[in-house]
């Protein structure tokens, strides 16, 4: 799997421990928290964290990939996507977009990214 990905206007990258801060206040917007099951609210920084830590030991085993969705003019973080597989070997994706970003096509071009 690719490290970076390209589907303008977002380039999906492997997430970072420096973007925990931002993956915190995305998380932590009690909008996004309640559509999703995988969310807690409140959402604490070591949640950030522990969430980035976990991407990286997937990455590391073959495991499901989870990609940070930046924007592609600058690279600001608006989101994550996951790819993962059910027992079933159904695929299924994860998408979370932050609120301020919706509606701007960030979740069509990441789930429609080669």
């Amino acid at each position: 799997m690719p490290e970076r990905i390209a589907s303008h206007p977002v380039v999906l990258r492997a997430f970072a421990f420096a973007d925990a801060p931002r993956v915190t206040e995305l998380c932590g917007d009690w909008e996004v928290a309640r559509m999703t099951a995988l969310i807690p609210h409140p959402y604490l920084p070591e949640m950030a964290e522990s969430c980035i830590a976990g991407c990286h030991r997937a990455d590391a085993t073959d495991g499901p990939r989870t990609f940070a969705i930046t924007r592609a003019d600058g690279g600001l973080l608006v989101g994550a996507i996951g790819l993962a597989t059910s027992a079933g070997r159904d695929r299924f994706a994860r998408l979370l977009v932050g609120r301020p970003y919706w509606g701007n096509g960030y979740a069509t071009a990441a789930g429609g990214a080669p």
